[in-house]
């Protein structure tokens, strides 16, 4: 019963902020950095309705899609963080990282090894949260 209720709530919370920050963006549309965190939590939304409701079993394609839509969703965020401050985010670095780990992905989604797919991405969010932080420290 339990998880049912949070299957439920997450993506139902996470579209209403997607929803919320695309109201705010509609009013002042030159503040990109606002549709871009709604795109952030449209990611989140998608991602927990796909694995949890429309996805049964995830097999090569999907995971690599799955892999697409969050690492998207983290560079979203970060590059709206940047932006707010006027700061630039190195993009080209985001995609080769998402790519190498999805590299990885794909390898562990065809060999069927569960435990180094989940290391593989949560290693590629860490590391894109981690370089974004670090940029954002290193500017002024």
């Amino acid at each position: 019963m339990q998880t049912q209720i949070l299957s439920l709530l997450l993506p139902t919370m996470t579209a209403i902020f997607a929803a919320i920050f695309l109201a705010l963006w509609w009013q002042d549309r030159a503040r990109l950095y606002v549709l871009a965190y709604g795109y952030w939590f449209a990611a989140v939304s998608a991602g927990i309705c796909l694995q949890v409701w429309i996805i049964a079993e995830f097999g090569p394609a999907e995971v690599l899609g799955f892999h697409a839509l969050s690492s998207s969703g983290i560079l979203a965020l970060v590059w709206a963080l940047a932006n707010r401050d006027g700061e630039r985010v190195p993009i080209l670095a985001f995609i080769i990282m998402t790519a190498l780990t999805g590299t990885i992905v794909w390898q562990a989604s065809l060999a069927s090894v569960q435990p180094v797919l989940l290391m593989a991405q949560n290693f590629n969010a860490a590391m894109l949260f981690g370089m974004g932080a670090y940029g954002l420290w290193q500017s002024p």
